[in-house]
């Protein structure tokens, strides 16, 4: 079976064992840094992968706060410790204190800028 083409964000051969896998066993899927693939493993049946697959972006977790100091007790985000794909993180600062950055944004599990 030849790996999946044009699949948006895959890696490139989209299979991990390769551009091609033997039938009777799977194909891997594998996606660019920052995306998941819809499905863990791909049948080879008969000389054709069974389905295909899409890579989805990841949400990103909200920063570390070990290493900041003066964040709410409530968590670095008001959104809570996970921001989804395009979406932001409203910086969170204890009672007389201002984020370096008000907001942060999330794309592909990345946070920009990373932190406050």
């Amino acid at each position: 079976c030849d790996a999946p083409e044009g699949v948006n964000n895959a890696m490139e051969p989209a299979c991990a064992e390769g551009p091609a896998v033997e039938s009777g066993t799977d194909c891997t899927p594998s996606c660019a840094e920052g995306y998941t693939p819809t499905k863990t493993a791909i049948p080879c049946l008969g000389g054709s992968l069974d389905s295909g697959f899409f890579c989805t972006p990841n949400a990103c977790a909200a920063p570390d706060t070990s290493n900041l100091q003066h964040v709410s007790v409530s968590g670095a985000c008001a959104e809570g410790s996970e921001i989804d794909h395009k979406g932001k993180c409203t910086a969170q600062c204890e009672p007389g204190y201002v984020a370096s950055d008000i907001s942060l944004d999330c794309f592909a599990g990345q946070l920009s800028p990373p932190t406050f």
